[in-house]
């Protein structure tokens, strides 16, 4: 039996964050295992960790189906490898469907996980958009990749994104035929916040999401890209579901150009005792 711990990935101010499961030393797990594990916890993503050092791999389970990359999954992974002295403060390797990728854990707990290089893909027409959310004002939507393939949808208000109700069967066919793993609903913040979000990703078995990592990396090129924010933002994210999470992404570039995407964040280690499953 393997022990499962429970992390809050993207905490704001010690507080909220998106739950993860993580089992250490998976190499040995059965793939269908996997899933029940995943399905047992019952959080969006459960990582499975194999390796060690400074280079290891990184599997992601669903409740319904195993994914090439998960943002919030990564960085409770090596908050909790912190915790338990199995990383150091530096920077290591991770392998994953999605690519090979770069971590950066600093002493303090903040974990920094590298995406791939943008891809910018097609615009989406906002009726089809707006129809999903329940005929709420869609500005602009747009298929943006960073590891995974995400529909971005622009709403004109934070009050907007919070009154939003989307029909999930919608959004799934929607995101499945743009062949997105989610509808990731953003509006433009003030002062600290650049904006604050909304996921939805009933395709792989999560109707809403507290916390993207890798929507929030590709949400940042495009902001970017458009000229509407700089090379590091600050993304608000659960407010609707009662766990506002905080993610940070740190764009690197070169004569104005994007060269490196890294999305990060700090964890909260679950103090009940971590299911054997």
């Amino acid at each position: 039996m393997k022990r499962a711990a429970r992390v809050a990935a993207f905490v704001k101010d010690g507080a909220g964050g998106n739950m993860a499961g993580v089992v250490l030393d998976a190499q040995d797990v059965a793939d269908e295992e996997r899933l029940e594990i995943a399905r047992a916890l019952g959080y969006s993503e459960t990582t499975f960790v194999e390796g060690g050092g400074k280079r290891f791999k990184l599997r992601y389970w669903t409740p319904v189906s195993e994914i090439d990359l998960c943002g919030h999954g990564t960085i409770a992974a090596f908050a909790y490898m912190l915790e338990k002295k199995r990383v150091s403060p530096g920077r290591s390797v991770i392998e994953t469907k999605a690519g090979t990728l770069e971590i950066e854990v600093s002493s303090d707990g903040v974990v920094f996980m590298e995406q791939n290089q943008p891809l910018f893909g097609p615009s989406i027409p906002v009726e089809e958009v707006a129809a999903a959310l329940g005929g709420a004002k869609v500005l602009e939507a747009r298929i943006v990749s960073t590891g995974l393939a995400d529909l971005l949808a622009e709403v004109e208000s934070r009050d907007a994104l919070l009154a939003l109700k989307p029909e999930l069967s919608r959004v799934k066919e929607l995101t499945e035929s743009n062949e997105a793993v989610s509808l990731h609903v953003f509006a433009l913040g003030a002062a600290k916040t650049t904006a604050y979000c909304r996921d939805f990703a009933p395709g792989v078995g999560i109707p809403e999401e507290a916390a993207t990592g890798t929507a929030s990396g590709a949400l940042a090129c495009h902001l970017f890209e458009r000229g509407r924010a700089g090379d590091e933002q600050v993304f608000v994210q659960g407010e609707s579901l009662g766990r506002p999470s905080e993610i940070i992404a740190r764009l690197g570039t070169d004569g104005g150009r994007i060269a490196k995407v890294r999305v990060g964040g700090r964890a909260r280690i679950e103090p009940t005792a971590s299911p054997r499953v």
